[in-house]
């Protein structure tokens, strides 16, 4: 089997679709190996097994080799057929995102969808070296196949078969998933948010109803501005968003749900909805596609970009009563039977190619059927056949037999729905819908005409107010008071992403993980590289019982941001109660090339050597601590450890590291957004006595505020404690207040601190950061540059000073600064994405390449650095340097989208074609 590089880790229907069948033939005593990356030799196997025409270049390497070998190969094309539909469902996108800018006008959305139709078809994807050298093109049903031999007319063979689905336990009536999530008689979706999907057109098409929507998302997609979107959609009725749950909860979604939606542009067969007719929902389903080869007409079937077609359909389906011939009809396909017809195919490839594999080169004696058996009639028949249709290529001059390209189907603004939905339709009280619908026009538009909320957005005063507010309800521990504040602010500035996370914060401290989760997602749909929101989001799965989707949560995060305290403090926790030492040692070790010096993290990685019997490297790393500290807390006993003569298994985290649980410790985050801590992590001196202001440093990091405020107070009043210490502490204190809320007590400590000599700088900038918060900007840049007067080198304060300029649209200052913090740090990411921000409209093209590039050698595979490094270099026509850099991305991601389009857009314009990947 080969497939794509990341069918693992990134997985899709193909990665189902590999495992299952890999799996049932396993079972039937043949060898199988999965290739990733091309590592395996073809040579040494009879059958290579090829997977989606989706990935055409890492296919075609994939087949290229196996021809080199002269080894037989089959291909499960998973073919889109573009020509059909890709165009209109990018014009489509385009038109939701006008449609949400304007305020969701209802009565231009005609005109609108309109201006998109009639739009030339695309391109086919490129596929002919595979389609033309397998010996057989797998399809999942006839329009697939259809498409492949119109597309790939000299292929050798196409052959269908069926996808299986098999599902689990049918008991539960629904209860589950109603009890967990509060909701019931709902529309359900399950799928990635993403454009080919079209769950867009759901919200449009149920935009005036109150009906509630469901919408499983798996908590990852490729498209987050989609994403954004369908959040930013408003209707009548509540749309839920839910991430990963567990196969029970799903099988109980299924169970309460009224019926199953998933409006696709197209579909190969669309497995969640084979799996929701196993359950014996009711099934919404484009009619693009091989769908209907599996739920016939017991489904009802709309037009993509049709809203009436896709509102019927819903309502159809919602009120009619579940069909048990529909889940009668989708028995017949499980993986066994799809493994089944696979070696039908695989035995036909096999006999095409005459390929005898490695029995012949070991000498082995293969029986040949005998003359005149089945067998041989039908490759004598096979071999006529291709010489005449080789004949008659020559006399036409064309490929025979050809087929025509099917005629677009017509968009209408009514489509004729097919006889059974149109029987269903008359069977439903459909009338009483529309009456509901025509009732609530009014209040609708009130909510989304010229005057509404939504289209208002507070100004910068009118958000510092509310802000202020809201953070105020929330020190009180008034949550509810400070969720709706919070939720305002959303609905009349919808892009605030401290708006969103303070939701989610409030929920966090009231146990409702669920809706936490929700609200972080939101928070990350608007700044999907928030570290706070993604952190915040790890923990709340973390305590919904997600705990290995939360573990990749905190290592995504420290993956792209390997210095993140908070995220790395929960990693450590999180790592321990897994039992995840290796992951837990490269996590640390990054964060030391940032921090070498930082104690804590050096001791938690000598209890990481020891927890894996690394003995050596253990007492190594500790020696550095104890070298530095010789009384630093828990490095006896650890020693001690070492030194004994066996290794005892450590069951707990090091009593050092202090570290909190890897669940999330609801606080109000009041740091901006460039940086998300209001000081750098305390470097303990040699001197013993800064052991209680790491102690006090370790609570701040826990979440303990006001234990660590308490410790700080006790020790600062301890007549041992050294002046320099003391002002230490007390900067530590004004951390803990600002991250409770209590910015005036915060301020009131920074201030006593601004001359100090080691220190100031920090003060000045934690002092800085609050009136940022407050939304004192003009006083923030001030304090920012008294910061720099004490240390011009730091560059958190210098990026600071570089927001201040760009609020006052500065924008030549601020990219000085942005610049300067960049020489300073070059991973500094918020001096980075404001150079971004600036480099385009300030015509600094070559220096922001510059930057970009710098960034790039410290953290090679960021894909979103290395699409803005891509765009930068075709904006300054240096198209070959932008495929470079595109190139990489599609070795990680091939069907990254935004790398895609551009990719197309630089061979349309230049002619410049990019390498195979």
């Amino acid at each position: 089997m080969q497939i794509r590089a990341n069918a693992l880790t990134e997985r899709g229907g193909d990665t189902v679709v590999m495992e299952r069948l890999t799996e049932g033939l396993r079972q039937r005593g043949h060898h199988v190996d999965v290739d990733l990356n091309g590592s395996y030799e073809p040579r040494e196997y009879d059958l290579v097994h090829l997977y989606n025409f989706c990935t055409p270049e890492p296919t075609e390497a994939f087949a290229r080799k196996n021809v080199q070998q002269n080894v037989p190969y089959v291909v499960t094309t998973m073919y889109e057929d573009w020509p059909l539909f890709f165009n209109p469902m990018a014009a489509t996108f385009l038109v939701f995102e006008k449609y949400l800018e304007l305020g969701q006008p209802k009565h231009g959305w005609e005109q609108m969808i309109n201006s998109v139709r009639g739009l030339p078809p695309a391109e086919s994807q490129d596929n002919a070296f595979t389609a033309a050298h397998a010996q057989a093109l797998i399809a999942t049903g006839e329009f697939e196949r259809n498409a492949i031999l119109r597309d790939y007319p000299n292929t050798k063979r196409a052959e269908i078969y069926h996808c299986g689905c098999e599902v689990g336990d049918r008991g539960d009536n629904g209860d589950l998933f109603r009890n967990t999530y509060g909701v019931k008689d709902f529309v359900l979706c399950v799928g990635r948010l993403e454009w080919r999907k079209n769950q867009l057109m759901i919200e449009k098409a149920l935009e005036d109803s109150d009906l509630p929507v469901v919408y499983l998302t798996s908590g990852f997609t490729y498209q987050p501005q989609y994403e954004a979107l369908m959040r930013q959609f408003r209707r009548k009725g509540k749309s839920y968003y839910i991430g990963k749950v567990s196969p029970q909860l799903l099988a109980s979604a299924f169970a309460a749900s009224r019926c199953h939606v998933l409006p696709s542009w197209y579909e190969l067969p669309g497995l969640v909805n084979i799996e929701a007719a196993n359950y014996g929902t009711n099934c919404v389903v484009t009619d693009y596609g091989t769908i209907r080869d599996y739920l016939g007409d017991d489904a009802y079937y709309c037009i993509p970009d049709n809203v009436k077609s896709v509102h019927d359909a819903i309502l159809a389906a919602y009120h009619s009563p579940r069909n048990p011939a529909l889940q009668d009809r989708v028995k017949q396909f499980t993986w066994s039977a799809a493994t089944e017809r696979n070696l039908e195919i695989y035995q036909l490839a096999l006999e095409g190619s005459g390929y005898r594999g490695l029995a012949t080169s070991a000498g082995i004696s293969i029986p040949q059927a005998p003359q005149g058996s089945t067998v041989n009639r039908f490759k004598a028949a096979c071999e006529k056949l291709e010489a005449i249709q080789q004949a008659a290529n020559a006399y036409t001059g064309v490929t025979f037999p050809t087929l025509q390209t099917p005629a677009p189907v017509a968009a209408t603004p009514e489509p004729v729905a097919p006889p059974i939905n149109r029987f269903k339709l008359a069977c439903d009280n459909l009338e009483r819908a529309q009456e509901e619908a025509t009732a609530t026009h009014a209040a609708v538009n009130k909510l989304t005409g010229p005057d509404s909320e939504l289209v208002t957005p507070l100004n910068e005063a009118e958000l510092t107010a509310a802000y202020t507010e809201a953070d105020a309800a929330s020190r009180r521990g008034e949550y509810e008071v400070a969720i709706n504040k919070f939720e305002a602010i959303l609905r009349r500035n919808s892009r605030e992403v401290r708006a969103a996370r303070g939701v989610a914060i409030q929920y966090l401290a009231t146990k409702r993980f669920w809706e936490a989760s929700e609200f972080f997602r939101q928070a990350i749909a608007i700044s999907p590289k928030d570290p706070a929101s993604r952190t915040g989001l790890a923990s709340a799965e973390w305590n919904l019982g997600n705990r290995d989707l939360a573990f990749q949560g905190y290592r995504e995060v420290l993956r792209e941001k390997p210095d993140h305290v908070a995220t790395i403090s929960y990693f450590v926790g999180a790592c321990y109660e897994l039992n995840k030492m290796p992951e837990l040692e490269e996590a640390l070790t990054r964060y030391l090339d940032f921090d070498s010096e930082n104690l804590d993290i050096l001791f938690a990685l000598a209890g990481c050597f020891y927890r894996q019997g690394k003995r050596y490297l253990a007492r190594q790393t500790l020696a550095q601590v104890t070298a530095k500290d010789k009384s630093y807390n828990g490095a006896a006993e650890l020693l001690a450890k070492l030194d004994s003569p066996e290794v005892i298994e450590v069951t707990a985290v090091p009593t050092a590291a202090a570290v909190p649980s890897p669940g999330f410790a609801p606080t109000v985050n009041t740091a901006p957004a460039f940086q998300a801590d209001p000081l750098p992590p305390v470097v303990p001196t040699t001197s013993p006595s800064f052991e209680r202001a790491v102690e006090v440093e370790e609570l701040n990091r826990a979440r303990k505020y006001s234990e660590a405020l308490a410790l700080s107070k006790s020790r600062r009043e301890d007549p041992s404690c050294l002046a320099e210490e003391r002002a230490l502490l007390s900067i530590l204190s004004a951390e803990a207040f600002a991250l409770k809320g209590e910015l005036e007590l915060a301020d009131r400590e920074f201030a006593g601190h601004i001359n100090d000599s080691r220190y100031g700088y920090r003060a000045l900038t934690g002092r800085a950061i609050v009136l940022a918060e407050r939304g004192s900007w003009g006083e923030a840049e001030q304090v920012f540059q008294k910061a720099l007067s004490l240390n011009p080198k730091h560059d958190v304060a210098v990026a600071g000073l570089g927001m201040c300029l760009a609020r006052r649209n500065d924008m030549v200052g601020a990219w000085r600064q942005y610049q300067q913090a960049l020489d300073l740090n070059p991973e500094n990411m918020r001096a980075l994405l404001g150079a971004i921000q600036l480099g385009y409209p300030l015509q600094k093209l070559s220096e922001l390449e510059g930057s970009l590039a710098r960034f790039l050698e410290f953290n090679p595979g960021n894909l979103s650095i290395l699409y803005a490094h891509a765009g930068c270099c075709y904006a300054q026509g240096k198209h070959q340097d932008a495929l470079s850099q595109l190139e990489k991305i599609k070795i990680f991601e091939p069907e990254h989208q935004l790398a895609n389009e551009l990719l197309n857009r630089i061979q349309t314009e230049s002619g410049v074609k990019a390498r195979s990947y």
